[in-house]
């Protein structure tokens, strides 16, 4: 249980991503190397603590709930087996 709350004090940040449709991006591709791994979830750590300043483009691939905002439960649902495959049913 502690370590749920600690999630949850550490990123209370919420960041509305842009409009997405005009731009060219991966689901979870944050470094855009062409795989979503490890690097991408740390990159999405470092946009919520703001140690790095986004791009548009990766605010867009950061949004794996696809629910136009930035925040812990992307980076929960990109922990998740099922973000290599789409949402799961």
């Amino acid at each position: 249980m502690k370590k749920v709350f600690l999630l949850i004090f550490i990123f209370p940040f919420i960041f509305a991503t842009p409009d997405c449709d005009e731009l060219t991006f991966t689901f979870g591709d944050l470094n855009n190397d062409g795989v979503m791994n490890i690097l991408d979830l740390i990159k999405a750590v470092n946009i919520v603590l703001e140690t790095i300043e986004p791009t548009d483009e990766q605010l867009c691939a950061f949004d794996f709930d696809e629910n136009g905002n930035n925040d812990i439960c992307d980076i929960v649902f990109g922990l998740s087996p099922c973000a290599a495959w789409g949402p799961c049913d």
